[in-house]
């Protein structure tokens, strides 16, 4: 049968509180993005789109109190920013929204794919920031109580700057899922990883995710020797204080165990 993970949104999701560490990230984003659109927007304006009302709204409206709403509007509404001050204007919100697990588009995925980071408007400075928020996203995800449902799968957000023209090895760091996050969630992240969004626990799938480099980068990475080494004594950890799981936890934990311990063996076999 085939796996599906089935996205709910309750009515009133349950939401972590920021960090510190992005409380303050988010203050400078609001300061180094401070870019003025000067009277105009690069937007589709038919009624399927966006409205002349709205449009004016976004011009208008100081950059922090743009709802959710109107920026979900913005974002599927503009055109190719050639100059990119449109972007970066409302980035700050972006980030903002993000941060606070918000739907600001029709998949979290595609959150900053309008940014295109790749580019050259970007400065040094704007794309080291992106760097340092997108760690500490990461962190703070990891950080989270993986009982708390509008937290989406740690694969998702990692996609998210990936589509959005980033870099992502960073974020497969082993000393950001086990030195500075909560080992435990880390781990619960990694099995539903593995469960949902990889083929026989080996080859990286999403449906939003077309670039072969990142997919291979994933890969890699699940298959990793070092993966195997830091999450198998964790695996080990978490069932010795859970001797009284249900029986589909233990049977999934079972099974990511068993692929990583082969694949630390062919690993071991690979290198004799």
């Amino acid at each position: 049968m085939k796996k599906c993970k089935i996205k709910t949104r309750p009515e009133k999701p349950q939401k972590p509180e920021l960090s510190n560490e992005m409380k303050i990230l988010l203050k400078e984003a609001y300061t180094l993005f401070s870019y003025n659109l000067e009277g105009k927007l690069s937007v589709c304006t038919c009624p399927v789109c966006i409205t002349e009302e709205n449009v004016e709204r976004l011009i208008t409206v100081p950059i922090r109190e743009i709802s959710r709403e109107l920026l979900y509007e913005y974002l599927e509404a503009v055109n190719y920013d050639e100059i990119g001050y449109e972007i970066k204007h409302f980035l700050p919100r972006i980030l903002e929204l993000c941060a606070n697990y918000e739907y600001i588009r029709l998949d979290t995925s595609l959150n900053l794919d309008k940014c295109h980071f790749e580019r050259k408007i970007w400065k040094e400075e704007e794309l080291e920031f992106m760097k340092k928020f997108s760690i500490q996203f990461v962190i703070d995800v990891l950080n989270t109580d993986h009982e708390i449902k509008i937290v989406e799968n740690i694969s998702n957000y990692i996609l998210m700057f990936d589509l959005a023209g980033m870099k992502t090895d960073h974020l497969l760091n082993m000393d950001i899922w086990t030195e500075k996050s909560n080992r435990i969630n880390a781990l619960k992240h990694l099995e539903e990883l593995m469960y949902y969004y990889t083929s026989d626990y080996t080859y990286f799938k999403h449906s939003f995710s077309e670039n072969p480099e990142f997919n291979n980068q994933i890969n890699e990475w699940i298959g990793s020797r070092e993966l195997s080494e830091t999450f198998l004594p964790i695996i080990e950890e978490y069932y010795f204080n859970n001797p009284n799981m249900d029986y589909e936890e233990q049977w999934r934990m079972e099974q990511l165990y068993n692929v990583l311990e082969r694949n630390l063996e062919d690993d071991e076999t690979s290198r004799n």
